[in-house]
């Protein structure tokens, strides 16, 4: 997604992100120039926040696809940490 825009303008100084785990984290913002296509939906806004090491510690998009727009928001948190992933029910 992130390659999807051409070019990004990085802010100045660090935004502080509240994390869904509780902890917070330093991140630059970098808001796409313009708007963009992303695989057929048109993307009005896509901010990126990135942390020391250009880690990628959340995104915000708003997004048209068939007449119907909506905004997404994601947060990444505890890379490197293992994750244990159980199987299906049923």
């Amino acid at each position: 997604m992130i390659a999807m825009s051409p070019t990004y303008t990085v802010q100045d100084d660090q935004d502080v992100i509240d994390l869904v785990n509780g902890g917070e984290v330093h991140a630059w913002r970098l808001p796409a120039d313009a708007p963009f296509n992303m695989m057929g939906v048109d993307m009005q806004e896509l901010i990126v926040w990135l942390a020391d090491g250009h880690v990628v510690v959340g995104t915000q998009g708003t997004g048209t696809f068939g007449g119907v727009q909506t905004t997404t928001v994601q947060q990444f948190t505890d890379w490197g940490v293992p994750v244990v992933v159980e199987p299906p029910v049923g």
